[in-house]
């Protein structure tokens, strides 16, 4: 994932792969990076290619998101990015994993 700021306006760019080839998933901005997500925001919807990959983009107010899901939590602003399937977002498929959880 990577954030641009353009002004006013954020511009996000996810690239995901290893997931199931042509199907769709809904991509979310967390509060919490592990099970319960917390609040779940929605960024956009990604549909795989044949590959079970595919690079989306999102426009939008990231940094607002960020610090109003940062109010209710005691923790610092830094989000984390959930991939669920579509129709289901207690079906999680991919998450950002920051490098200090990796042993």
């Amino acid at each position: 994932m990577a954030v641009n700021s353009l002004g006013l306006l954020d511009l996000v760019e996810i690239a995901a792969e290893g997931l199931a080839p042509r199907a769709q998933y809904q991509v979310y901005l967390a509060e919490f990076d592990r099970p319960p997500f917390g609040v779940l925001q929605s960024l956009a919807v990604l549909k795989t290619n044949s590959d079970g990959a595919r690079i989306v983009q999102a426009i939008g107010h990231l940094k607002a998101l960020s610090a109003k899901g940062a109010a209710s939590s005691t923790k610092s602003s830094q989000r984390s990015l959930v991939i669920t399937g579509f129709n289901d977002p207690n079906q999680t498929v991919l998450r950002q994993t920051n490098y200090s959880d990796v042993p």
